[in-house]
């Protein structure tokens, strides 16, 4: 199947009871209002194989006329790409968008202040998974998905990118969703946050998201019973320092390992605290190169430029060519504190430091 027009509903599926469902593959839907339509009490419709192009709206199903709530509803290899939502099903179970690139590429329709690439309302038994949600407009206040009182589920594997709003948002009630294995980055904008969870949600759990850069919030949590999950950074350096003699110099950081949560500070060579962690443990590692003499070698962390905070690590030996390696114990914070890696030699000369995997630098966050 394909069409080409500039208004109006290309399929529309809809039904009373008994209760249907429709299929459709290797299509084409090009310019119109609505792409796919759907209301009523349809019970399921499947996508696969196709794209859905410079559609306002390339998907909107709306079942809230309908009695209880049904499915499914998959979305598989699909190119979506629209002025203003790009999905959205109200009202149903089981919803599947699996493999899609989603994506707000248009220029804005008049009067429209945001959008949402994903947006499901009341909807149960969710899976979002190996998509790319992305958008091309900088002053448009695009979000990737929203979930509106939705129930049981996982967020897992996406791509989220060039995202002005915020690239996951649950509110109004939405519980027991899981968040695992994403990327959120801003790449060439600013991202205004990766995860928001209100207040009324619960029992949402997020864990081995990645971070990847210009994202202002990783987790803004209101929710007293949702986490981030296991989170911390490892950052390292891909070429030596030159250390001078005599003298506490900051090290230099430049790429990361992992980063589940934001921490890294890479224009500072800090690890920097997000909103949603209050305790920490960090280390760092690093490897001075031989000289063939002995000589003193000092490491430590620094907690907002003090290298005098209690529990800071430290640590002081006499050798050639020694790796030193601390680990803090659990350190109280709030966001926005930072900690510096701090080293220092007495050799008479300058020598270098790091360069390899031997050397790094690493936060884990407790609470």
């Amino acid at each position: 199947m394909s069409s080409e027009s500039s208004h109006g509903i290309r399929i529309r599926a809809t039904a009373a009871n008994p209760q249907v469902h429709f299929c459709v593959t290797n299509s084409s839907v090009v310019n119109w209002t609505y792409g796919v339509f759907g209301s009523g009490w349809l019970e399921g419709i499947y996508i696969t194989n196709g794209e859905v192009w410079q559609c306002r709206h390339p998907v909107y199903i709306d079942r809230s006329g309908a009695g209880a709530k049904a499915g499914t509803f998959a979305f598989t290899n699909v190119h979506m790409n629209s002025w203003s939502d790009c999905i959205t099903v109200i009202y149903a179970t089981t919803i599947l968008v699996n493999n899609c690139e989603i994506y707000h590429g248009s220029a804005p329709a008049a009067g429209t202040l945001a959008a949402n690439l994903i947006k499901l309302a009341t909807c149960d038994n969710i899976e979002i998974s190996g998509n790319h949600l992305s958008s091309a407009y900088n002053a448009v206040s695009v979000n990737g998905a929203v979930l509106d009182g939705c129930q049981h589920g996982t967020v897992s594997g996406n791509l989220f990118r060039r995202i002005v709003g915020t690239a996951m948002w649950m509110v109004n009630g939405t519980n027991r969703i899981g968040t695992t294995g994403n990327t959120f980055t801003g790449a060439d904008i600013t991202m205004a946050a990766a995860l928001t969870i209100d207040a009324t949600c619960a029992k949402n759990h997020a864990k081995a998201n990645v971070i990847a850069e210009n994202v202002t919030s990783a987790f803004v949590n209101a929710s007293t019973t949702c986490s981030w999950g296991s989170r911390g950074a490892r950052v390292y350096t891909t070429s030596a320092q030159s250390i001078a003699s005599g003298s506490n110099i900051k090290f230099f950081w430049d790429a990361a390992t992992y980063d589940h949560a934001g921490f890294f500070d890479n224009g500072n060579d800090r690890l920097t605290v997000p909103a949603g962690v209050s305790r920490v443990r960090v280390g760092a590692q690093v490897l001075f190169a031989s000289t063939g003499t002995n000589y003193r070698h000092g490491l430590a962390i620094t907690k907002n430029g003090s290298n005098t905070w209690a529990g800071v690590p430290y640590l002081t030996v006499s050798g050639d060519g020694p790796c030193l390696n601390v680990w803090s114990d659990a350190v109280d914070v709030t966001p926005g504190d930072y900690f510096e890696v701090i080293i220092a030699q007495a050799s008479g000369g300058s020598i270098t430091a790091g360069g390899t995997a031997v050397t790094w630098f690493a936060v884990e966050a407790i609470e």
